[in-house]
């Protein structure tokens, strides 16, 4: 994802990690999902950030990983949170890496 695709997005949302056992991730609003393919994810601290983008990929610790989803968590719940405009970019770059 370029940087005008982002800036063209209005919002990013991201997803506070909960737990993991080898590649099934589970978020604190209750989505499931496994990391499919190839790539370490390392150590998720406690409510590190999860970003969803186009195309089953998902963004965690730096990298990005395709992933299959397992369960979709709460439209509505605390460990969500939206950024706009240039702090959406920066938050960006924080979970996924330049």
């Amino acid at each position: 994802m370029s940087f005008s695709t982002l800036v063209n997005a209005a919002e990013l949302t991201t997803f506070q990690y909960k737990s993991h056992s080898d590649d099934i991730y589970e978020l604190r609003d209750g989505t499931v999902f496994k990391k499919t393919g190839y790539g370490y994810v390392g150590y998720m601290g406690y409510n590190q950030e999860v970003i969803f983008l186009e195309g089953d990929i998902v963004c965690m610790n730096g990298d990005q990983y395709a992933y299959k989803l397992y369960e979709v968590g709460s439209s509505y719940h605390y460990s969500k949170t939206t950024y706009s405009g240039a702090e959406a970019y920066a938050k960006f770059e924080e979970i996924c890496g330049e």
